[in-house]
This record gives structure tokens, sequence and C-alpha cells, in this order.
């Protein structure tokens, strides 16, 4: 059975279910390979400010390889990444890739976010607060 092209798809998990420094070596190693970054065409990577994306071997590798690293708002994830707005997409991978992921659900997603086409309306001040 035949399933098209290889998803540019990297599942990654740790003993504790959160990234850490060295999956994000791996993540950083699986973008490279698909966009091939250099220093005639750089690739820049949006992460937040998760305490596992600074360390050495990452800072390092993206310098190698010409990945700009752009860290968002600490605490801003849930608003502007489109993979916490679905918060089913797991169980939806599961079910079938091919069926729940579409060009128009990905578009739609950096839509909602206000990344694509870029909102900068579509937040509150309050909204980047963070409530303990």
């Amino acid at each position: 059975m035949s399933f098209g092209p290889q998803p540019r798809v990297a599942l990654l998990c740790s003993h504790t279910g959160n990234i850490n420094s060295d999956l994000l070596v791996e993540l950083l190693q699986h973008f490279q390979k698909h966009v091939q970054a250099s220093k005639a065409n750089p690739a820049l990577l949006i992460l937040d400010n998760h305490s596992s994306h600074l360390s050495l071997n990452s800072v390092l590798y993206c310098r190698e390889h010409s990945i700009h690293v752009l860290s968002t708002h600490l605490h801003s994830s849930q608003k502007i990444q489109p993979v916490d707005r679905h918060f089913q997409i797991a169980e939806l991978l599961g079910i079938t890739y091919n069926g729940c992921i579409t060009i128009n659900k990905s578009i739609n997603a950096f839509k909602v976010c206000g990344n694509v086409p870029l909102d900068r309306n579509i937040f509150m001040e309050e909204d980047f607060c963070h409530h303990l």
C-alpha cells in the first residue's frame, strides 16, 4: 500500500513528554534536512521561550547551518502557535494523517493565530499577561 511521498513530520518524544535540549537538536536536524538552510538561503525558525531552546548545542547547530531563531513572548504559544490552537491534533493524526491535514486547514490555523496574513490586532494586551 502506498501513501505517496513521505511526510515531512518528525515524531519525537522524551520520557517526560516535554521537549528537551537533545530533542531540539534532533528537531533542528530534521528541519535542516527539509529546508536546507545555507548562508545564501538562511531559514527562520520561530520558537517559544522554553528553556530547552537555549542549549549551547542547538545554538551552535543553528549558527553552523544558517538557521535564525526568533523567540516569541513567554506563555504566548497558545495564542500564536497553530498546533496549540488544535488540541486534538495528535488524536486526529493517529486516525489518519492524510484525512485530517490539508493545506486549507494549515492555512486557516495560521490565520486564526494572526500569523498569515499578519494581524497585529488579534490579541488584547491581557492575552500576554501570565496569571499565577
